[in-house]
This record gives C-alpha cells, structure tokens and sequence, in this order.
C-alpha cells in the first residue's frame, strides 16, 4: 500500500519541482535564437533591451535580428548597444559585418587609453580625485596624497571624456525602407532599412528628423527610424 502511495506522491513532486523550471525556459528570450529560430527571440530580446537598457542586451537583440535578416532591427539594436557603451568593441565590429561603418570616435582612436576612464572604474578614479583635490583646496596634504589625487584625474580623464563624447553622437538607425526628403516633402533618395545616418537636428519637424546621408542632407520620417510599438 506504501509503495502504491509513493508512486503518485513521487511524480507529484517531480513535477512541481519541474514546472518552473518549465515556465523559466518558456520564458527564456533566447531559447528559440539558440534552437535556430533567431526570428522568434528578436521581440523578446527587443522588450528584454528597453526595460533593462543594457549594452549587452541591446547586443544580443542586435545580432539576433541580424541572424534572422532584419537588417533594421540589427543595427537599431546595435547602435544603441555603441551609445551605452562607446569603449566596447563589439557592437562596431557587428555593424561592420552587417557592411556598416561609423566613423572612428574618440574611444576606438584611444585604444587601451580610454579603459582606465570607462564605467565604473572610471567614476571610482574620479570621486578619489575629486575628494582628495577638494580636500586639498581647504587644508594642507600630504604631497603624496596630492599626487595620487592628480594621478587618478590624469589616468581617468580620457576614458570619461572619450565615452562621453562618443555616446552623444547623434546616429540613428533606419528601421523600416523610407526616403530622403526635402524640405517640401519630394523624395530625394531611398533609403534602405539598416542604413545607420547622423541626426542633424535634434529637434523633430512635422514628424520628420534631419539627417545626413552618404553626404546628402534631408529629411526622414521618425516613424521610420523606430521600432514599431517600443517605447522610446
């Protein structure tokens, strides 16, 4: 009687022991990008990216909508994974297989001299340079802890300055296939989905934005430079 019990008890458990774990990798954005679907991930990931803001994230949605031919959504993803962090070189290196080149920032001319100033680090490097120097200004110092105040502010200023610099760059990504405009609205160009442009005007005109492309100057529809339904 026991072991009759047992049975029905033990697949019991199992399986409540197995349901979330179920529902975690229902759930999980890159199940079906790791079983070859990269088309079914891109949504997920897209959602997973805006909440989190994460360079990382928009990475990964980048180079999911690329494997399933969203040209779009590959360099939406991936331009805004270089905004969040301009010292990273991945996001450029995935735009440049996509046949994308942005012209080299302050960080990729630095190289190794910017990652003493990038993220965290950098910040930390600042806020001891920043109370040791204000320290300095109210009350007499030891000279060594003057020059260490002085070193950090050295080693960190042209990693802080290069991603700030960088990630102000104004590029958009083209989502969607629209067209270069003039001023009337008359097409000038078409302009393909995937096309990365530098943002003129930060300032929106009657739903169109300023943009430079290939060395022509215009107007798109900020429609089309947005993923339909995200939030900005």
């Amino acid at each position: 009687m026991r072991r009759l019990l047992a049975l029905p008890l033990g697949l019991l458990v199992g399986l409540a022991w197995l349901a979330p774990h179920a529902m975690q990798a229902a759930d999980d954005p890159y199940a079906a990008w790791m079983q070859g679907r990269p088309a079914e991930s891109v949504t997920d990931l897209l959602e997973q990216a805006s909440l989190h803001q994460r360079w990382s994230d928009w990475y990964d949605c980048g180079l999911a909508a690329a494997a399933a031919g969203e040209r779009g959504l590959a360099s939406y993803g991936l331009v805004r994974a270089h905004a969040l962090e301009p010292q990273r070189a991945e996001p450029l290196a995935a735009l440049r297989s996509q046949g994308i080149t942005l012209p080299p920032g302050w960080c990729e001319r630095l190289g190794v001299l910017v990652l003493p100033g990038a993220g965290w680090l950098g910040g930390a490097l600042l806020v001891v340079a920043g109370l040791v120097l204000g320290l300095r200004v109210t009350r007499p110092l030891p000279r060594g802890l003057v020059a260490a105040g002085v070193v950090c502010l050295v080693v960190a200023a042209p990693g802080v300055i290069s991603t700030w610099h960088d990630a102000a760059n104004p590029f958009l990504a083209v989502v969607s296939d629209t067209a270069l405009l003039d001023s009337t609205g008359a097409v000038l160009s078409p302009v393909a989905a995937g096309t990365v442009v530098r943002q003129e005007d930060e300032r929106p005109w009657d739903g169109r934005v300023l943009v430079l492309v290939d060395g022509r100057r215009g107007w798109i529809p900020l429609v089309d430079t947005h993923p339909p339904g995200l939030s900005r």
